[in-house]
């Protein structure tokens, strides 16, 4: 017998057509992330989004 196919549920469709991704991070990081995220009046994923942008634009890749 072999292995089962894992299941995978289907991802909420969202209007902006962001799909979901598991990150584990350092603790600092993600408080640090939380906290610039409520100074500047923005979600964490949108600061996200920012510095994963410009890893890749300084890595020279495109997204």
């Amino acid at each position: 017998m072999g292995k089962k196919a894992k299941v995978v549920p289907a991802a909420r469709d969202r209007d902006d057509g962001r799909r979901q991704i598991l990150l584990y991070m350092r603790t600092d990081l993600i408080k640090s992330l939380k906290d610039l995220a409520i100074q500047e009046d923005t979600n964490a994923y949108e600061l996200a989004e920012e510095a994963v942008e410009a890893l890749l634009k300084k890595r020279g890749r495109k997204h």
